[in-house]
């Protein structure tokens, strides 16, 4: 078997070099879901209150505080930084808890865990199906399903500091 790349070799040495604050947009292009898996990994284990997140027409706005797991391997501690998720294009989004998560009251502070593309997968040359879902998942089995409008999309996160 050829010798595969590491993702956390390139995860770490891509975002060790990168200037502070991060601020890291995924692109629109076929880079998209290797995009959303480097994003993924910058939000894993951020924390936000379910009531700071809000939406402003199209864009959904999550303050969250997230660990820097980027330099976790480097400086061999973590520690964690105040950070904006912004996703545009957004057409409609369903908060849905799973099994036996944390109380659903809007003060509640949700984990996420990963974010992906849903189940249909994400054609450009599909004029049939004019959006596609971006799923956030978290700790205690919730997740905030976002169906986000092809021709207008975007996710970008932004350090605060």
């Amino acid at each position: 078997m050829m010798d595969q790349p590491d993702f956390t070799d390139l995860f770490n040495t891509y975002f060790a070099s990168t200037s502070r604050p991060i601020c890291y947009e995924v692109r629109r292009d076929a880079n998209r879901g290797h995009d959303l898996v480097f994003l993924s990994s910058l939000v894993h284990d951020a924390r936000f209150p379910r009531d700071a997140v809000s939406l402003d027409g199209q864009t959904l706005t999550i303050p969250m505080d997230r660990d820097r797991w980027e330099d976790f391997r480097e400086k061999n501690a973590l520690w964690s930084v105040a950070a904006t998720l912004t996703i545009g294009g957004v057409v409609s989004h369903e908060w849905r808890l799973t099994g036996d998560g944390p109380p659903s009251a809007d003060d509640a502070e949700f984990c996420l865990r990963d974010l992906y593309i849903g189940e249909r997968e994400f054609r450009a040359d599909d004029d049939a199906t004019p959006t596609f879902p971006l799923i956030l998942t978290g700790c205690f089995e919730w997740e905030l399903a976002i169906e986000l409008d092809k021709r207008t999309w975007s996710i970008r996160l932004a350090d605060a500091e």
